[in-house]
């Protein structure tokens, strides 16, 4: 099953299930200390266990360059990890490709200012 993340109007990101998971739970775990409430909802939205569907579009400027943010970090730490730290380290190409998407996709909200991230 795929995972379902609508960002606004004109994007939305649709990876594998268990990309989907992985990349929302390292986004959750980023922004777990300061904002609970999203990283409850980042993992509720998860394909395993939860609804596989997140729906950003009427979420602040605030929320979602926290989750730019996040998922910078993350995307760094998990080309520092290096495909030694995948189950299967053939993944790891596509897990860095569909997360730079992701990234690339939020960074052209229009509720990001331009030059901010």
């Amino acid at each position: 099953m795929a995972g379902t993340l609508i960002i606004n109007a004109r994007a939305d990101w649709l990876p594998a299930g268990w990309l989907f998971d992985s990349v929302l739970d390292g986004i959750a775990s980023r922004v777990a200390t300061a904002r609970p409430d999203l990283a409850r909802s980042l993992r509720d939205a998860r394909t395993e266990g939860g609804s596989g569907y997140l729906d950003m579009t009427d979420w602040s400027a605030t929320l979602v360059a926290g989750v730019l943010e996040a998922a910078v970090t993350h995307r760094r730490r998990t080309q520092s990890a290096g495909a030694r730290a995948f189950h299967d380290p053939s993944f790891f190409p596509a897990y860095l490709s569909h997360l730079d998407d992701l990234i690339e996709k939020l960074r052209r909200d229009p509720r990001i200012e331009v030059g901010s991230h």
